[in-house]
């Protein structure tokens, strides 16, 4: 009697481990399904990647800084002059040089005016006397008969006149219209620029602010660039906050460290060297004002070799009377201001507005617009035989 059951015991056995198998075989056959709609998702993915260029290395030196206008000047108010009034401008006017801000008006010295115009009044009335009493003696002179006159006409003429008065008066009249002058005085703006009044008034805030309209770039180089730079180099200034970027030259290089003053701040956004390092101040002279206003914070970038850069056509993109690219910056898709040079084949020279580096659009099959963000590690390299510090970026996008 126990036989039989050893028999279905084993056929149940034979029957869970052929299911087993048979389920093994179905979860391979799955994942290898699963494993090919991978590859082909996969692989169409890779046709819609955005495709980069990646600008290759050149030896630069980046400056950190502001942007500054020429010209500014406060106007303070100077009690000594009197009171501000008849202020002619308005927050935001711009003004030529030579045009009316402001004028003062001292009341102090309107009293000393009030009371000299009284003394002159009162020593007109004296002189009128005086001129009318002549007046009666030379007439009395005149008619009386040549024989019983007591002078002659050269003596009435120096005993009645009233020449010592007249002198006294218009010196007075003089010094009246030198006070006058000091009554009210009117201020002139010394250069063109834009007006800016303070909102709030305090003894510390000026009247206004007179603010040039043309400016320049005041930055810092740390020391381990100071000596690669040089009067009248050529330089790439981009606007940190939009990336407009236009070009200027160096103006002047300090040769005497930084107080902190400046700004200090050679060590940001790619610029070379440690934050130990001394910073020496440098100015830039712009080539234009467009894109750029009063305070902006830029980075110039100077080539410290002779060697163009170069981009496929089909990166480059124009918008009227503008020509620009695309570039990923970080995860950022941005636009970049640039100016081109000579065609040479499939390729245009970029004269100005790319540094190394620059993850360049060329083609852009998602439609990314300025202010998207991408992965630059999900697009294609073009040009995958550039490294930088040594890797392969194809490399590292593979990964």
């Amino acid at each position: 009697m126990t036989r039989p059951k050893k028999k279905k015991r084993k056929l149940w056995i034979g029957l869970v481990i052929a299911l087993t198998a048979l389920a093994i075989v179905a979860i391979i056959v799955v994942k290898s399904m699963n494993v090919d709609s991978k590859t082909m998702e996969s692989q169409e993915i890779v046709g819609e990647q955005t495709e980069y260029y990646i600008v290759p290395s050149v030896e630069q030196v980046y400056i950190n800084g502001v942007i500054t206008p020429n010209q500014s000047e406060e106007f303070m108010a100077d009690n000594e002059k009197g009171e501000v009034q008849n202020l002619t401008v308005q927050n935001g006017d711009s003004v030529a040089k030579g045009d009316v801000l402001f004028e003062y008006f001292s009341q102090a010295t309107q009293d000393q005016v009030d009371e000299l115009v009284n003394q002159i009044n009162q020593q007109e009335t004296a002189r009128a006397n005086q001129a009318y009493k002549n007046q009666i003696e030379i007439n009395k002179f005149w008619q009386t008969p040549e024989e019983e006159r007591t002078m002659t006409a050269a003596e009435l003429d120096a005993n009645y006149n009233t020449w010592d008065m007249d002198a006294e008066i218009n010196a007075q009249y003089d010094a009246l219209e030198n006070l006058k002058a000091k009554t009210v005085e009117i201020v002139y703006a010394p250069f063109a620029g834009v007006v800016e009044i303070p909102s709030t008034k305090t003894a510390e805030t000026p009247v206004l602010r007179l603010v040039s309209q043309d400016f320049y770039l005041s930055g810092t180089v740390n020391e381990k660039d100071l000596e690669r730079l040089a009067i009248d180099q050529a330089a790439d200034i981009t606007v940190n906050s939009t990336g407009t970027v236009i070009t200027g030259k160096v103006a002047t290089i300090g040769q005497n460290p930084s107080t902190g003053d400046e700004t200090n701040s050679a060590d940001m956004m790619g610029s070379s060297g440690s934050t130990s390092m001394s910073t020496y101040p440098v100015r830039l002279i712009v080539d234009t004002t467009e894109g750029i206003k009063n305070g902006y914070h830029v980075q110039a970038s100077i080539n410290l070799e002779d060697q163009q850069i170069s981009i496929p056509k089909e990166a480059v993109q124009t918008d009227g009377d503008r020509t620009y690219v695309l570039a990923n910056e970080f995860g950022t898709i941005i636009e970049k201001d640039i100016k081109l040079g000579e065609e040479q084949g499939e390729e245009v020279v970029v004269t100005s507005g790319l540094s190394a580096e620059d993850y360049v659009v060329v083609t852009n099959p998602a439609g990314l617009t300025a202010g998207d963000q991408e992965d630059p590690g999900m697009g294609i390299i073009l040009n995958d035989d550039m490294a930088i510090d040594g890797q392969d970026l194809t490399e590292s996008v593979e990964k």
